[in-house]
């Protein structure tokens, strides 16, 4: 049987999908706190509107339009029209800082600007009437009429920008279609800002192509899942939930949108089938069961304990005798493949019992109806990624970037090892190098450098820095360092802007220290510093629950977060969990043992700056704001 032609852009492919599964519902939650269910003809229908409305204020092909907003029905409205009229859209949060907003909208150059929030709408137009954004033409707002104020940039409410492309539909039934088909493989479809971590926002190129390769090969690397239910947590800007959102779609399914608020509650009775986070939010659901776990009783806590074991062992001996683990390679493959068998075997029953009495609970606690978690956008740690797989909650891990639409690699459901990111998509290319760009031997570490159809076409508007990370032949330098297994599996290490360099000259990967720091129920987040340092120190946010119920216990005086952590027994306490976790007796070097901590009682978050919206450690960010600090803690360089 002749599977159907490639679509040619994001434009054909939306139309055919809506067309496809017209009758479905494609929206249950039009946003996290909105019920209501919308089907994929009336998801068409309000696109086709908001393109036309956009093609009648007069956008032209290639017209950048800047979408500032939040997950909701109206965001994914606003993105594919602005792609079905032809135009290119230039995604940011609600709650961007003014600087950056300002200088991206300068920056893209944009004409139009779709933006929620009155303090976005202000913003815009006082900056206009300064004569800083010349080009900006109009201003759609996510909010209605009346909340406004006037200002020089002429301005439509949502409903209004509508109603405007309905009246030119039935004047022009074909206006959007005409424009939006115009649109080829090779057209910019997105400039994403991204500045990761680290640095000034660099605006990525993406094309249509970029991002239908995505769509087109993932359903057949994560096995097809018709009719999915979705739970959509990450931010939609964001190019690992936005193109997973597409695909979702795609494949017939229906989105729910949720908050870091509702996602506990929305797991259990929103009836997800799959949902994508980021690593913050799996530690955050370990570390849920794991508090859950400890204020059990004994009894019951030494029987899930059991179960934990048995099932984490079993696991084990599954992917031993399924040849994707690291020990089944070399001369004693066969050997280890039937002691794998041997041992899940014997420990099918005693998992069986286990399963019912114990983990099937924590599976229903977590989500009765969820399937499949897919990870992405940072390292997952190997106990938490290994945790989840054994107690069967399925968990895959993926990789990619902004710069490559973003999926490079993930695991399957066929073949799914632990602590690796998979292997390359298909017709992707991942080569590991040295620093002067020559290929190191399978499993050496090196620079990861990517090629594949979703690589980007550059950086806009920025040659210099597009040359320095793109060469000639299509290589993509990430700036990750990894490997790659003699079997084709990815590992990632670490980024090699973050490498710790101690003054003895020794390269320290913080990421890994972290994973290992966090494993101790009493710490909440962790940063490792050291930087031309002598050794190591960490900046430590303890759990204040946990740490409550031991001060409690301990008689430690204090009712506050604030009050313990100047407390000399927590002091040790904490420093005790910190320096054993990154022993080597847990597998680290001696050099990388975390010997100094200093405690903070205010956690990173995305409000202050420290973290981003995927709950990523700004290293910069933090490391300016506890620069006194660090130099406290581990003394002058």
């Amino acid at each position: 049987m002749n599977k159907d032609p490639a679509p040619i852009s994001l434009n054909h492919e939306f139309h055919a999908t809506m067309a496809r599964f017209s009758d479905r519902v494609a929206f249950e939650r039009c946003a996290s706190d909105q019920p209501g269910q919308v089907t994929y003809q009336e998801v068409y229908d309000l696109v086709e509107a908001f393109a036309a409305g956009l093609l009648d204020l007069g956008l032209s092909p290639g017209t950048r339009v800047a979408l500032v907003a939040d997950n909701r029905l109206n965001w994914y409205v606003a993105d594919r029209g602005i792609l079905m009229s032809g135009g290119i859209d230039v995604p940011q949060p609600r709650d961007i800082g003014e600087n950056a907003l300002k200088r991206i909208l300068r920056h893209s150059g944009c004409r139009f600007a779709v933006v929620e929030g009155i303090g976005n709408r202000s913003r815009i137009q006082a900056w206009a009437a300064e004569g800083k954004l010349p080009r900006l033409l109009h201003l759609i707002r996510f909010f209605e009429e009346g909340e406004a104020t006037g200002g020089p940039i002429p301005e439509l409410g949502f409903e209004a920008l509508l109603d405007r492309g309905r009246i030119r539909i039935r004047s022009s039934p074909e206006v959007v279609k005409t424009a939006a088909f115009r649109r080829r493989s090779d057209s910019p479809a997105t400039i994403v800002y991204t500045s990761g971590t680290t640095g000034t926002p660099k605006g990525v190129v993406l094309t249509h192509a970029n991002i239908l390769h995505n769509i087109r090969v993932l359903p057949d690397v994560l096995g097809r899942m018709p009719r999915v239910r979705y739970l959509s947590i990450l931010p939609a800007w964001h190019m690992f939930e936005r193109t997973l959102e597409y695909l979702m779609l795609n494949c017939g399914g229906t989105l729910i949108y949720t908050s870091r608020r509702r996602i506990r509650s929305d797991l259990r009775d929103a009836h997800p089938v799959l949902v994508a986070v980021v690593p913050r939010i799996l530690e955050m659901i370990y570390q849920d069961v794991m508090k859950k776990l400890s204020a059990t009783p004994p009894l019951r806590k030494a029987l899930a304990r059991l179960a934990f074991t048995v099932a984490r062992t079993r696991c084990r001996a599954l992917r031993r005798f399924q040849g994707i683990s690291d020990d089944t390679a070399g001369g004693r493959a066969l050997h280890r493949r039937l002691q794998g068998l041997a041992v899940s075997t014997l420990l099918a029953l005693p998992h069986a019992i286990l399963d019912r009495l114990v983990l099937t609970k924590i599976r229903q606690a977590l989500g009765p109806t969820l399937r499949t978690t897919i990870s992405g956008g940072g390292a997952l740690p190997v106990h938490i990624d290994e945790f989840l797989n054994a107690i069967g909650m399925t968990t895959l891990v993926g990789y990619g970037l902004t710069e490559t639409a973003p999926v490079v690699s993930v695991r399957s459901l066929r073949k799914n090892p632990i602590g690796t990111i998979g292997p390359p998509l298909p017709e992707t290319e991942v080569s590991i190098r040295d620093p002067k760009g020559n290929p190191v031997p399978a499993d050496s570490t090196g620079f990861v450098h990517i090629r594949g159809p979703q690589v980007m076409r550059g950086y806009f508007r920025d040659h210099a820095l597009t040359r320095q990370v793109l060469s000639t032949g299509g290589w993509f330098n990430s700036g990750d360092l990894g490997s790659v297994r003699a079997d084709g599996e990815i590992n990632i290490t670490g980024r090699a802007k973050d490498t710790i360099v101690l003054l003895s000259g020794e390269n320290v990967e913080p990421i890994p220290l972290e994973a290992g720091i966090l494993r101790s129920p009493f710490i909440l987040q962790v940063m490792v510093v050291g930087q031309d340092r002598k050794d190591l120190g960490a900046l430590v946010v303890p759990d204040g629950d946990v740490l409550a119920e031991y001060t409690r216990t301990h008689s430690i005086p204090g009712d506050r977060l604030e009050e313990w952590v100047e407390n000399p027994a927590v002091r040790d306490l904490l420093k005790s969990e910190v320096r054993s976790w990154t022993s080597p007796a847990e597998g680290f070097n001696p050099f990388e043992t975390v010997n100094r901590i200093h405690i903070l009682a205010t956690p990173f978050s995305i409000e202050d700056g420290t973290l981003t919206h995927t709950l990523k450690l700004r290293r910069n960010v933090v490391t300016q704001r506890y620069a006194d600090v660090i130099r406290g803690m581990l003394g002058e360089s």
